[in-house]
C-alpha cells in the first residue's frame, strides 16, 4: 500500500485505478461501484486506529465511541461498538440513578467494559483492515 505522501500526491484518476486494483478480487457488484465513481470526487483518506488506552481514574466526565476507540471502518464494527458502549453506559447510569451504586462506581464499571470491548473491536477491525484493504497492523 502506498504511503500517505504518495497517495496525497496522486491524481484522482490514479487513485481510482489503484482502488480498482485493490478490489479486483471482490464481488463484481462492488467492483462496479468503484468503476462508477465520478473521478472528480476521488480523494485519499487516511484512516487511523487508536491503540486501546490503559485504565484511568473515573470522573464525572467519560468518553464513548470513537473518542476512545477509533478504528478502521473495514469490518463495520464502529457502529456496533458505539451501540454496545451506549447500552453499557445506560445500564450503569440507571443503576446509579436507582441508588444501586454510586455514580463514579457506575462510570468506572462502564469504562472497564468499554475498554475491554473496545480493545477487542479495535484489534478485530485492524486485523480485518489488514486482510481486506492492506491497512498497517497495530503495534502489540
Amino acid at each position: 500500500m502506498p504511503g500517505d505522501t504518495e497517495l496525497y500526491a496522486s491524481a484522482p484518476a490514479d487513485l481510482k485505478r489503484y482502488a480498482l486494483q485493490r478490489v479486483a478480487s471482490w464481488h463484481p457488484d462492488l467492483i462496479t461501484l468503484v468503476r462508477l465513481w465520478d473521478v472528480d470526487t476521488v480523494q485519499p483518506l487516511t484512516l487511523r486506529s487508536h491503540v486501546p488506552a490503559v485504565a484511568w481514574q473515573p470522573t464525572h466526565v467519560s468518553v464513548i465511541c470513537d473518542a476512545v476507540h477509533a478504528m478502521s471502518p473495514a469490518p463495520g464494527l464502529g457502529a456496533d461498538t458505539a451501540l454496545r458502549d451506549a447500552q453499557v453506559l445506560g445500564a450503569e447510569l440507571v443503576a446509579a440513578a436507582a441508588g444501586v451504586k454510586p455514580l463514579l462506581s457506575a462510570i468506572a464499571g462502564y469504562e472497564r467494559a468499554m475498554r475491554a470491548d473496545g480493545h477487542d473491536a479495535v484489534r478485530a477491525s485492524a486485523s480485518a483492515g489488514e486482510r481486506l484493504v492492506g491497512h498497517r497492523s497495530l503495534p502489540e
